[in-house]
């Protein structure tokens, strides 16, 4: 299973940068206004699959981002 499009999201430059050099194709920073726009309109729609390793307000996000009819599979870690 490939993927034509990776969007890697993230507070760090630096690691945005780490994940264009893995074959990012979109890198958005989580700081920026608007973030869940940006990504609908550069995967035309909205994405297929979101994962990662996140708190309970970015697994919220994830659902926001998923194209109508796919699904969310993600790692959610809550504090103890």
């Amino acid at each position: 299973m490939g993927a034509r499009q990776i969007v890697a999201v993230d507070l760090a430059d630096d690691k945005l940068a780490l994940a264009r050099k893995l074959d990012a194709t979109h890198l958005v920073n989580a700081h920026d206004p608007g973030v869940a726009e940006r990504i609908r309109a550069d995967t035309q729609g909205g994405v297929e699959l979101t994962s990662g390793t996140l708190s309970l307000d970015e697994f919220n996000h994830g659902f926001d981002l998923l194209h109508e009819g796919k699904t969310v599979r993600q790692v959610v870690l809550f504090p103890s």
